[in-house]
């Protein structure tokens, strides 16, 4: 099975984080009877879209509810967020594979710090991914790789491909084809916005680590 179709059919929690809710259409795809973390805030959220958690996780200072039957971990310690809580959470729990949902904060800075975190967090291809709308009907599928691997995205999607902090790749199935390419974030070429024009890509990590957006 091609490794974004595994991950999608394969993970075992879904971690709903404090931001923006996607679209219907990708919420129509998750299977919400797999074991639900909430970030602290996030079960507001849950509520009102009538999503069962399971699990609630943070230092527990964005509410004042506690559902019945929600299960709650207070972590007090400020030295670090509700999000990556919530990883160190699913990891004690051995809830990996993970969806995580409301990655996209509405606000620049929130974005940023939650994508920074997923990287940070990096400990093997597959393990955290997420899903968000791309505000045109459409659905953004987001992973950190080190590892090379394909993907089933159809023809014409938008794939992006960004160094942390340098890379060197090589892809299959893309537009603008790179070949042991050296990408870094200060300098050197924008891997952004590229397009497929292969039903399947392939995307080869020679080192490095990558973030990889691309349109389902």
């Amino acid at each position: 099975m091609i490794f974004m179709h595994r991950m999608l059919h394969n993970y075992r929690s879904v971690i709903l984080l404090d931001g923006s809710m996607p679209s219907q259409a990708v919420l129509d795809m998750i299977d919400w009877d797999k074991r639900v973390v909430a970030a602290d805030g996030a079960i507001v959220k849950a509520m009102e879209y009538n999503i069962k958690v399971d699990y609630l996780v943070g230092d527990l200072d964005g509410h004042l509810i506690k559902p019945r039957g929600v299960e709650v971990h207070h972590n007090p310690d400020q030295d670090s967020c509700d999000f990556g809580k919530c990883i160190d959470f699913i990891r004690h729990k051995n809830l990996a594979p993970s969806m995580i949902i409301g990655i996209n904060g509405g606000e620049i800075d929130h974005i940023i710090s939650n994508i920074h975190i997923m990287v940070k967090h990096h400990q093997q291809d597959g393990e955290y991914f997420f899903l968000d709308s791309d505000g045109k009907g459409g659905i953004k599928f987001g992973l950190v790789l080190t590892e090379s691997h394909k993907f089933a995205s159809g023809v014409g999607k938008n794939v992006s491909i960004f160094p942390y902090p340098d890379a060197c790749i090589s892809t299959n199935g893309l537009q603008y084809p790179l070949n042991k390419t050296e990408i870094k974030q200060f300098e050197g070429i924008l891997c952004s916005r590229n397009k497929t024009v292969d039903e399947e890509i392939e995307i080869i990590i020679h080192r490095g680590m990558v973030l990889v957006v691309l349109d389902l």
